[in-house]
């Protein structure tokens, strides 16, 4: 009796085992099998921006518009984090100043001052986009790309890629960037270390 006690219970333990073993392959797999997706999918996406780049810059050249036909923002043009400091800062001093010269007026007119009610401080949503300045200076942080050629590559918005004919849009918190001239493409969040289309080996 106490013997096939023992047995059922090496069953059921061996059973138990065996299951979680399963369980774990299982994930594993799902979780390769879903990075290899990610990777494809990103790849793929930069594959057919890089096509639709190349097609666009031909045909602008063609035209002799190159500039005007070329979809995206130039990276040079986005300020960092220090320049939009100082515009804040400077922007504040001259609010101060209007204040002080309207709080002057209104004595010399006697009118009653209006008191303001003082701002709330807004919250941000730790799951919100963030925006686009603020990515593209954390990716310039990142020195991927020299900063001479800053004016070499634009950033795509979810509206140049619609206006690409892609059927696809910036994974969140990121933005995909062309060079037209290299045909190089770029993602700011990059993946497994790798933020440039050549470094995966697959720029033409």
């Amino acid at each position: 009796m106490n013997k096939n006690r023992v047995i059922r219970m090496a069953k059921l333990l061996l059973t138990t085992v065996i299951i979680v073993a399963v369980i774990i392959v299982i994930n594993v797999v799902i979780k390769n099998s879903k990075t290899n997706l990610e990777t494809t999918d990103l790849k793929s996406n930069m594959l057919q921006i890089q096509a639709k780049c190349r097609v666009l810059n031909d045909k602008a050249d063609m035209n002799n518009k190159i500039d005007e036909e070329r979809k995206g923002t130039k990276l040079s043009t986005f300020k960092s984090a220090e320049q939009i400091k100082q515009e804040e800062e400077e922007a504040a001093k001259k609010a101060a100043e209007e204040n002080a010269q309207n709080a002057e007026n209104q004595e010399n007119t006697e009118t009653p001052a209006t008191t303001e009610e003082p701002k709330k401080e807004e919250t941000q949503d730790p799951n919100a986009e963030k925006a686009v300045g603020e990515i593209v200076e954390e990716f310039k942080k990142l020195n991927i790309i020299p900063d001479s050629d800053y004016d070499k590559y634009y950033v795509l918005e979810n509206v140049d890629l619609e206006t690409l004919g892609l059927n696809f849009k910036n994974e969140k918190n990121a933005r995909y960037l062309i060079n037209y001239d290299s045909r190089e493409v770029a993602i700011t969040c990059g993946y497994q270390g790798q933020y440039l289309l050549s470094q995966m080996g697959l720029k033409d």
